[in-house]
């Protein structure tokens, strides 16, 4: 199945128009997320939060681009789900 979804991506890729062709990409963070490395001087202990990861929520980010930039963007409450996605591409 892979094979024949990656032939079918490749015989039709050339023929879409970059005029097109949009870009949708995805990332997310945590915004209570501290260093997990840090620097200091020889001898000297590092100070850095107790844990890397102090809780709070995960944030999602999911941005449109074609070629006159940024079509639309969404940020969304935790991971990004099969219907949160759906939504996305189609309001692009």
């Amino acid at each position: 199945m892979r094979v024949a979804r990656q032939f079918f991506f490749w015989s039709v890729q050339p023929t879409v128009a970059a005029k097109d062709a949009i870009f949708i990409d995805e990332t997310g963070c945590h915004p209570g997320m501290g260093p997990l490395r840090g620097w200091a001087p020889v001898g000297d202990r590092l100070l850095a939060p107790e844990s890397a990861y102090s809780g709070g929520r995960r944030l999602s980010l999911v941005a449109a681009m074609d070629l006159h930039g940024i079509r639309r963007h969404a940020i969304i409450d935790g991971g990004v789900k099969g219907a949160d996605f759906l939504r996305f591409i189609q309001a692009v």
